[in-house]
């Protein structure tokens, strides 16, 4: 079975991409997500004297969208088909992505702006004393970082009585915290970049001058490029954007949401009050999973295998809802479809809504090529503490401020069935992840043929003896679901425990629960797990295995009807 691409010329980095080593069976375990969850525990602990700093800042929405788990295999099944030549998702029925739209909409982060950079060359010790009111000495702070619980120790919370100097002082902090532990959190899990700090220095904020979206998906996009090569643990940054644009494009793999009655509403104060909210907001609510697995990357990376239409995915979710979004979820639209560089500081990455014109209602044709430019993955901000980013990506500065010249379009989706553009894409793209996946693929579809056939020809007992078939693939689906279940509430514990676990002193004691809960996860998961077949041991085994007499090849189509 060959998963792709038979044409190498789109998918250049395939050999040190993630899903070549899982391909080999290389590759099993589940991507670290890292995130700060005690900070973003805190968004929903807020006074509402902060609330004109955070709205005058573009930082409101997310501080609403607040703390939910994440679903550390959902995220790393679509590491798996992320692809850093295009920036897109790589699925059986095209590429999608998530976009500047999906940002705003999701989490409310201001997509109109200059792009957030600048020097990382200042004195960020004088600059925390003028704008937090103190200054962190020892290891608190490392260079342009700083310590993350460093802000929890020295910047009190506030309430009617502080003067207008502490509650900014608070919100510099509050929103630092936002930025280390969730839209630009990185592998250390305790540091956030005080690069970030000057752009709040006054109220109203320049901050609302910036394009923090474009700014937070640049620095994903970077994220989900390291998280794809082979050999990466972990991914960082806005990982939550991954979870939210999952759920609502793809509903099969998503928990139900129970109760949509108090999405709007929410505690601040002590008093009830109706908030105009992003949309990633409404997942606060009750869910259930009990008609999918999750926090199984074996059931996910199945799932999605398995995948066979294009109705599978929902290409709009936002249509219906946009005109009860708040005005700052949707006054970015100007900007969905510009094919442009994406700025963050140091990094550089392109955004390609030519390459997903279904998530915008139109046809999507075989688009234009382009270019990886490894150089631009290799700038990192490690040996250019120096460095004045607004001169050294001039071009791409340029690029930006001028996006509104390459707006992306081609005509309105109205019945059309892509069958060019669904030609050349599997030719080019990786279709599959894993064996199992690919195998019930192909067995499914040999399967509904040879049906057709039957039917065609008249051959009732044939047709009879098929459709028991299709029986056993479908009581195979069940019981793997049911497998997969017993893994999902411990892996969900794991992973939380495991977020809480880091943010605990290196010097503390191990915990124990944990342990406990990891031992029970390894036992459930040899439940769901296939026997491999042994590996020769000895020279004189080696050398009989090689001399054995190759089958013959043979060529094994994937096409979907």
């Amino acid at each position: 079975m060959d998963p792709g691409p038979s044409d190498p010329s789109l998918l250049q980095l395939q050999s040190t991409h993630r899903s070549t080593r899982t391909w080999r069976g290389e590759v099993y375990e589940t991507m670290r997500v890292r995130r700060r969850r005690g900070v973003v525990d805190r968004t929903m602990q807020f006074h509402s004297r902060m609330i004109p700093y955070l709205r005058s800042s573009g930082f409101y929405g997310i501080s609403r969208v607040a703390f939910f788990s994440l679903d550390w295999a959902l995220i790393t099944a679509f590491v798996e088909r992320w692809r850093p030549e295009t920036h897109t998702f790589h699925m059986h029925c095209g590429e999608c992505t998530i976009t500047l739209q999906d940002v705003q909409v999701q989490i409310g982060l201001p997509i109109e702006g200059m792009p957030v950079t600048g020097t990382t060359d200042a004195d960020y010790a004088d600059i925390c004393e003028r704008l937090l009111g103190r200054t962190p000495g020892g290891d608190d702070i490392v260079g342009c970082k700083l310590k993350v619980d460093w802000l929890e120790r020295n910047v009190p919370a506030i309430d009617d009585e502080n003067d207008e100097e502490s509650v900014q002082r608070y919100v510099r902090s509050y929103i630092l915290q936002l930025i280390g532990g969730c839209l630009f959190a990185d592998k250390s899990n305790r540091f956030v970049h005080l690069m970030f700090l000057p752009f709040f220095g006054g109220f109203p904020s320049k901050a609302s001058q910036y394009s923090w979206g474009s700014a937070c998906l640049a620095y994903l996009y970077r994220e989900l490029c390291r998280g794809s090569r082979a050999g990466a643990h972990e991914v960082a940054g806005a990982s939550i954007l991954v979870q939210l644009w999952a759920w609502d494009r793809f509903p099969f793999i998503a928990p139900r949401r129970l109760r949509t009655a108090r999405a709007q509403q929410r505690t601040v104060d002590g008093q009830n009050m109706l908030m105009d909210v992003p949309l990633g907001h409404r997942w606060l609510d009750a869910f259930s999973v009990s008609h999918n697995a999750t926090h199984v990357l074996s059931a996910y990376r199945d799932a999605l295998d398995a995948q066979r239409h294009e109705d599978d995915v929902v290409w709009q979710p936002y249509n219906e809802l946009m005109a009860s979004l708040p005005e700052y979820c949707t006054n970015g639209q100007g900007s969905w479809l510009s094919t442009c560089p994406l700025i963050c500081f140091h990094i550089v990455e392109w955004h390609r809504p030519e390459r997903v014109m279904r998530q915008f209602g139109m046809v999507q044709v075989v688009p234009p090529n382009c270019a990886y430019d490894a150089q631009l993955h290799r700038i990192e901000l490690r040996g250019h503490h120096h460095s004045n980013w607004v001169t050294f990506h001039a071009s791409y500065i340029n690029m930006w401020e001028n996006r509104g010249d390459t707006i992306a379009t081609t005509t309105l989706n109205e019945g059309h069935d892509h069958q060019d553009y669904m030609t050349w894409y599997r030719s080019v793209t990786r279709r599959f992840i894993g064996h199992d996946g690919a195998l019930r693929d192909y067995t499914r579809n040999l399967v509904h043929r040879l049906r057709r056939v039957l039917i065609e020809d008249g051959y009732e007992q044939g047709l009879a003896a098929l459709d028991e078939g299709i029986k056993i693939l479908d009581e195979d689906e069940r019981q793997r679901s049911n497998l997969s279940h017993d893994v999902t509430d411990v892996q969900q514990d794991v992973d939380e425990d495991i977020e809480q676990e880091e943010e605990e002193d290196d010097q503390g004691e191990p915990n124990i629960e944990v342990r406990r809960r990891r031992t029970r996860l390894e036992t459930v998961r040899e439940r769901t797990r296939r026997p491999r077949p042994p590996r020769p041991s000895t020279q004189t085994e080696v050398a009989a295995e090689s001399s054995r007499p190759s089958p013959p090849k043979t060529f094994i189509s994937f096409e979907s009807e």
